[in-house]
Parts: structure tokens; C-alpha cells; sequence
């Protein structure tokens, strides 16, 4: 199994993330990944769709050794992100988190989760302009792979850095929607650990009682 190989070369821990929450997103079911690889004795880290103490009891309960947070610290006061870029967080619902879209499979698309803005639906319909010009045989699939790609280049750092935020990437997981705040990261943490063993108590007064 590639978790045995992954053990034995001596890693210490493996990353996963959940692929429908997260903003770089992945196709492996987390839960299996992370049950098989404690059986296995090895250490896992979840990420996706996590900003709650909450959501972290319970993953550490599933047997994750911790967790990974990117969009939650977007929202801190040390984050260098732009204050449109935090705005547009703040007011996003986890729904404006949405899958890049792929319309054909010869031009394959990297998927992430961003929110919804004009650069997103201006790539969508650059998708259908290649399709039909690959169809009328005005383009060959590597030029038409190269403006795919090329299209996002350079995207989210224009939004996060320059604050374009109408055509930039606006890339977040599905747990913005959780994130109304910004704080400081010390008090992120705090709260998260709060929070969690307040939840793990609950869950250990649960599981006394039965």
C-alpha cells in the first residue's frame, strides 16, 4: 500500500485535505486516508473547510494527529492580504466558494475553489471560445492548453497583493463561510483550542454516560 511505502521512507506525517471543502483542491477521500494511515501507525494533518475548535475535536477524534488552516488565517490582522480581499471574505457564504469549472477534457483544468467574480465567468467563457475553435480546427490543443493556463497566471496575487478582486482569484475554501471576523492570530488559536476542548468534554461526558 502507498501508505506502507510513505511510513517506511520515515515521513513523519501526510497532509490531506478535503476535497470538496478546500481551496486547493484534491480528488482522495480523507476519511479513508486518515483511518488507514493510523492503522498503519503513521500521523495525518486534515485541511479543508476547517475554522472552528469545534470542526478540529472532532477530526482529532477521527484520529488526525492535527489540522491546517488557510482561508480562516486570511482573516487575521497579521495576514498581508489586501483589505478588498478580506472583504470580499468576510462577506462571502460558504456556497461562493466554487469548484473551477472544466468543460472539456481535452483542455484539463487544475481544480481550486475560489469565489464567484468576473474573472471566474470571463474564464468560463474562454473555456467555450477554445472548444469551438478546437472543433473548427482554428487552434491545436497545446495552444488552446496554453491560454487555459495562462489565463490565472498571476491571478491571486493580483487580488490578494493588488486587490483586484473583480478579475483576480479569489481563491478560498467552502469555511469563509465561518469567517465574518478578522483577529489576530494568537487570538485565532486561542480560541480554536478553547473551543475544542470544550467540545471534546462534551464528548467524553457523552460517551461516560452510555
Amino acid at each position: 500500500m502507498l501508505l506502507d511505502k510513505f511510513i517506511k521512507a520515515g515521513q513523519d506525517f501526510l497532509g490531506c485535505k478535503f476535497p470538496i471543502m478546500c481551496g486547493a483542491m484534491t480528488w482522495v477521500s480523507d476519511y479513508k486516508l486518515i483511518g488507514a494511515l493510523g492503522n498503519a501507525g503513521g500521523f495525518g494533518l486534515l485541511a479543508g473547510g476547517i475554522a472552528t475548535g469545534c470542526m478540529m475535536a472532532h477530526l482529532l477524534m477521527m484520529g488526525a494527529a492535527g489540522i491546517q488552516m488557510g482561508t480562516r488565517f486570511v482573516m487575521s490582522e497579521e495576514c498581508k492580504a489586501h483589505p478588498k480581499f478580506k472583504a470580499a471574505f468576510k462577506k462571502a457564504n460558504a456556497r461562493d466558494a466554487v469548484a473551477t469549472p472544466q468543460f472539456d477534457s481535452r483542455l484539463p483544468v487544475i481544480p481550486v475553489r475560489a469565489l464567484k467574480n468576473k474573472g471566474s465567468i470571463e474564464f468560463s467563457k474562454l473555456q467555450i471560445e477554445l472548444m469551438d475553435k478546437l472543433e473548427k480546427k482554428l487552434i491545436d490543443q497545446q495552444q488552446a492548453q496554453y491560454e487555459v493556463e495562462n489565463f490565472w497566471v498571476g491571478a491571486l496575487r493580483d487580488a490578494a497583493i493588488n486587490g483586484n478582486i473583480e478579475r483576480g482569484s479569489l481563491m478560498a475554501g467552502q469555511s469563509v463561510g465561518l469567517v465574518n471576523k478578522i483577529k489576530p492570530i494568537q487570538g485565532i488559536i486561542d480560541e480554536m483550542v478553547k473551543d475544542a476542548e470544550s467540545e471534546l468534554k462534551r464528548l467524553n461526558k457523552i460517551f461516560m454516560e452510555t
